[in-house]
């Protein structure tokens, strides 16, 4: 008999219930990031499993206005097995725990579930790495450094590493070669000794490496794959790209983050996860609110050239190799189509009348931009597995039928 989905939020499973919690519904470090059901509660408590450093509010946090479109909420949606249904049924069906669309600057729609409120902080997965490329790109920009740049110009520690001759610009498309397995369901692959180190899962003393810093010296290149003809998705490469930008600004990624939420007038908790030596988790550490990003989408869709000028954007749009992206294994269902590239950790779309830059984090993160309709949507969700090709398609539909109704 096939086992019909749960659907069920943590409160309604009882997890952090109770003083204490019965054992099998305590959350920990252990079972917090991808074991489901305790990812329901977990992603809306980070802090409360590892250290973190928090994201300094602005001054004066911006208020959005709000009103709400309801010809949104009698969407319907066509499954991939050609079954309909609400837009309601997908948001429940995807784990959603908010999601929030605006328009220009005004919020035109929005829902919560499982618990989630505009201003509570969410984990954003690899969305924070889209965040980390607009800051590497704004070096660049300032000419700090060029894309052609070898990595080991700038960050000897990792000369004898495998990302020592490739360039700037292919670790930030991550169209370098490297020995990485991000096989998020194998308890063998390497994404999980990533997140030991972090805190999460076994124990670090196992990996041989004290922080992420020394994890990515120990990294060595792929001998099969020339830099630049593949993107293969490794979120090491993120790490590296903060590190060469916080040694080309002499900043820290708390810095530049404490910058921007002061910028887009961001007024809730939000937070980095950083490993056991206090260096920030830039491959997937930040956790923010749904109203704290749609700040930032209102901030990216006003393109004043504050802080992120709009050659970087448009730089970022213009997308990356369309080869090197279907080369690789992780160009998936609609992403398969030709109109979708891999830049500056960004996933960009460029077919035509639906352009879009993309931040995307697993089990079911995103930040989606359209800036030629002026349309953001942020989806933050708690699936329990961390890559959904079905899902993620659906996403995407969903998302264009949004934009069609509102932009």
């Amino acid at each position: 008999m096939t086992e019909l989905p749960d659907y069920r939020g943590h409160a309604e499973h009882g997890l952090m219930k109770g003083y204490p919690p019965p054992r099998e519904k305590v959350v920990t470090a252990a079972n917090g990031l991808w074991v489901p059901p305790y990812n329901r509660w977990a992603y809306q408590h980070m802090r409360r499993l590892l250290p973190s450093v928090p994201i300094a509010r602005a001054a004066t946090p911006r208020e959005l206005a709000r009103v709400r479109n309801t010809a949104v909420d009698d969407l319907h949606v066509t499954t991939p097995d050609e079954l309909e249904m609400s837009l309601a049924e997908f948001l429940r069906s995807s784990y959603t725990d908010a999601m929030v669309v605006i328009h220009d600057d005004t919020i035109v729609w929005e829902h919560y579930d499982n618990g989630m409120t505009s201003s509570t902080p969410h984990q954003m997965m690899s969305c924070t790495k889209s965040l980390i490329g607009l800051f590497a790109l704004h070096a660049i920009h300032a000419g700090l450094a060029a894309e052609s740049d070898r990595v080991d110009d700038h960050i000897e520690e990792l000369a004898e590493s495998g990302f020592a001759d490739a360039s700037l610009g292919q670790i930030l498309d991550m169209t370098n070669s490297l020995v990485f397995d991000e096989t998020y369901d194998d308890p063998k692959a390497d994404i999980h000794a990533y997140a030991a180190i972090v805190g999460l899962g076994e124990s670090a003393s196992e990996i041989g490496s004290d922080s992420l810093y020394e994890y990515l010296a120990t990294l060595h290149g792929d001998s099969e794959i020339e830099h630049g003809s593949v993107f293969r998705y490794q979120t090491p490469k993120t790490d590296v790209v903060n590190w060469v930008t916080n040694r080309l600004t002499h900043r820290s990624l708390f810095d530049d983050l404490d910058q921007l939420w002061s910028v887009i007038g961001g007024g809730d908790e939000a937070y980095v996860l950083v490993d056991r030596t206090g260096a920030p988790v830039a491959g997937g550490g930040l956790n923010a609110s749904p109203e704290d990003l749609a700040r930032f989408c209102a901030f990216v869709l006003a393109d004043t050239g504050d802080l992120i000028s709009t050659a970087v954007l448009n730089r970022i749009q213009s997308g990356g190799s369309v080869d090197a992206f279907l080369a690789g294994p992780d160009a998936l269902g609609v992403m398969t189509d030709g109109n979708w590239t891999y830049r500056a950790q960004w996933w960009v779309r460029n077919e035509s009348g639906r352009e879009a830059m993309t931040a995307i984090g697993v089990n079911g993160q995103w930040v989606y931009l359209d800036r030629k309709r002026g349309v953001g949507i942020v989806k933050q969700s708690s699936q329990p597995v961390a890559v959904d090709e079905q899902i993620d398609d659906m996403t995407i539909g969903v998302f264009d039928r949004i934009i069609d109704l509102v932009g």
